[in-house]
């Protein structure tokens, strides 16, 4: 089933985002589970428990669209702990309390079925049924989603320093993109808990990724390429993404990995990391 909450509304998206952090500053381990889910998938939860095994978890036949996961306006949440991911009541009153207080409709608040673990944008009442009205189906439904509305103001231009660094919703949430090696990020002063916030207007991705997974480009020294044809990879050993021809001259930072040396060619807004078939000049 899905479990991709950039999937779902952009509202739902900022919402989760601040239900885990304020989850996480009361020392609540929540983890977000169902998010968005297509027809067929929503049918082969309905088929449990009737032609498939298992126990019955769901009244709404994909075909049907009756599911407000189907319409990317709701998300289930547990507890983060192997083996006891739905046994805490206390816990699910708990988180639900908070959803509430972000004007989220909780499903512990409802008589039939009684759903806990359950969260959802409250513009349309409980059910589908006035989404049905009004827009027909979820992909027309979509066209009035828009972008998340963030309030970003980006301070400085940072290059992340290694490949496939998770850009999370918040500290220690939810996945919400991914960095490599030399690609550049915006960002805006702010670190907290060892992680900086950074941004990513062109593709409107903002979040957190560890503070020592970038840095300003602060040049030490340039240095001349001792070989023709020369990687700039993301990473030691990484993905190619420049080369320096024989004789070529490229800024270093005086990072260094083994063989490896950080460098960055400014102007052509490339940046990764060499094997050292580079001399001084």
């Amino acid at each position: 089933m899905g479990r991709d909450i950039t999937q779902c509304h952009p509202r739902l998206q900022e919402a989760a985002a601040k239900l885990q952090e304020q989850c996480r500053a009361q020392g609540l381990n929540i983890k977000i589970g169902e998010c968005f889910r297509s027809k067929e998938e929503q049918d082969a939860l309905y088929a449990q428990g009737r032609t498939k095994p298992g126990s019955i978890v769901t009244n709404a036949p994909g075909s049907s669209y009756s599911s407000m996961h189907q319409w990317g306006v709701a998300f289930d949440f547990f507890k983060n702990v192997s083996g006891h991911e739905y046994d805490d009541i206390s816990f699910f009153n708990r988180v639900g309390a908070i959803g509430k207080s972000l004007g989220l409709e909780w499903g512990g608040d409802w008589t039939s079925p009684v759903d806990k673990p359950h969260l959802q944008l409250a513009d349309w009442g409980s059910t589908p049924a006035k989404l049905k009205q009004l827009y027909g189906n979820v992909d027309n439904f979509k066209k009035t989603w828009g972008e998340p509305k963030v309030n970003w103001k980006g301070t400085d231009v940072k290059i992340c320093l290694r490949d496939r660094v998770a850009v999370l919703g918040v500290p220690g949430g939810e996945q919400v993109g991914t960095l490599n090696g030399g690609d550049m990020v915006e960002t805006d002063g702010i670190v907290k808990d060892g992680y900086a916030h950074v941004g990513l207007p062109a593709i409107g991705v903002y979040g957190w990724v560890p503070a020592d997974a970038v840095s300003e480009w602060k040049a030490t020294g340039v240095m001349r390429a001792a070989a023709n044809d020369i990687n700039i990879r993301s990473a030691p050993g990484g993905t190619i993404r420049g080369q320096l021809a024989e004789g070529g001259l490229i800024e270093v930072d005086g990072r260094r990995d083994g063989e490896w040396i950080h460098v960055g060619i400014p102007e052509l807004g490339i940046y990764g990391w060499m094997q050292n078939n580079l001399k001084e000049l």
